[in-house]
């Protein structure tokens, strides 16, 4: 039987055992997102709040209301109560839902299209977790913040055009993206 509860932060306790560890860089990553698009996905636990599956997000909620939300804390989590399994289920739970998770692959084509096409709106794609190596090892024609870099480089120089439909609207917006200039849609 499974309970969705919100559970204070500071009842939460970390599994000792847990063989899944999460680098700095990882946490970092974690945060990252948890900024950009809230908590998410709710932490797995047992009856006394011990901690089944993510370490990670309760990691970077901690780090998060030490320094980002630190006026506003984040006080208390989403969490799935998993009850009725033994020890030994939490025991392999704990493992199997890192590992399983893992053995999951990637449609290159269809991620490196997703990718494309975040990257054309100006989406930040160091949210998704690849480093700029990973996506030019695996996508060779995008370019990861590549914009951005000359943009911290450079000077700036911003424009503001007005026109007179949407249409000239995404027309320009296409002509100019595609000639590699950074463009934001603003509406007034």
């Amino acid at each position: 039987m499974y309970q969705i509860k919100n559970v204070k932060v500071s009842d939460l306790k970390p599994y000792d055992k847990n063989a899944r560890t999460h680098s700095a860089e990882q946490v970092a990553q974690i945060m990252q997102s948890i900024k950009e698009f809230g908590f998410t996905n709710p932490l797995l636990i047992d009856s006394n709040y011990n901690l089944i599956a993510g370490h990670g997000r309760l990691e970077a909620i901690k780090r998060l209301n030490k320094v980002d939300f630190a006026k506003m804390p984040i006080l208390e989590l989403p969490c799935v109560i998993c009850e009725g399994l033994s020890e030994a289920q939490i025991k392999a739970l704990v493992i199997a839902d890192n590992k399983i998770a893992l053995n999951a692959g990637w449609d290159l084509d269809l991620l490196a299209d997703e990718l494309r096409e975040l990257d054309s709106i100006g989406f930040d794609l160091d949210l998704m977790g690849f480093d700029k190596d990973e996506i030019s090892e695996l996508f060779g024609e995008v370019k990861i913040n590549e914009k951005k870099e000359i943009q911290d480089l450079q000077e700036c120089y911003k424009l503001l055009i007005e026109l007179n439909s949407e249409n000239e609207l995404e027309t320009l917006y296409n002509n100019l993206s595609q000639k590699g200039y950074v463009c934001k849609i603003l509406s007034f």
